[in-house]
């Protein structure tokens, strides 16, 4: 017989209901978590982002999304570094330069269903950005405010 050194009681009980089914496909509103700058296993790196959705009946609901930053690949890192670029832009951070600029920010984010692959369950992917509803104040269609007018063109990171 072991103590555990504390009592599991029903302070421990889940905030979900353990469903961790994808959602349906479409938009919905939520809040940056954390993001930070992972290892890949190729010896690259990746920001790694949770969102919790904060609209509607899937409040609560966490979506993880990933954006290459270092890679072998000059296609991969272009394609993170975009999603990268929307994400931001639709928190409203035109110029990003640190993972902490995005925390806390609201953004409004499209899901679709990637399906399931070498026995791994379908999950959801963000595909889409743009500010929530009445905050921000940019037509983009990647939403949030647009890229500094001192650097036209493409942002610096992307170059």
């Amino acid at each position: 017989m072991a103590d555990l050194g504390f009592t599991v009681d029903e302070t421990f009980k889940p905030e979900n209901d353990g469903n961790f089914e994808p959602l349906p496909d479409g938009w919905y509103d939520f809040v940056v978590e954390s993001a930070e700058i992972v290892p890949t296993n190729g010896g690259g790196k990746r920001v790694k982002i949770k969102a919790k959705v904060i609209s509607d009946k899937f409040a609560n609901r966490v979506i993880f999304g990933g954006y290459m930053i270092e890679h072998s690949s000059e296609q991969a890192v272009r394609i993170g570094k975009e999603g990268l670029y929307k994400l931001s832009t639709a928190c409203g951070v035109a110029s990003l330069r640190n993972t902490d600029q995005i925390v806390s920010k609201r953004f409004s984010g499209k899901l679709k269903t990637k399906p399931g692959q070498d026995g791994h369950d379908p999950q959801n992917e963000l595909c889409g950005y743009r500010p929530i509803a009445g905050v921000g104040t940019s037509s983009s269609p990647f939403g949030g405010a647009s890229a500094p007018s001192a650097s036209p063109g493409k942002p610096a990171f992307l170059r």
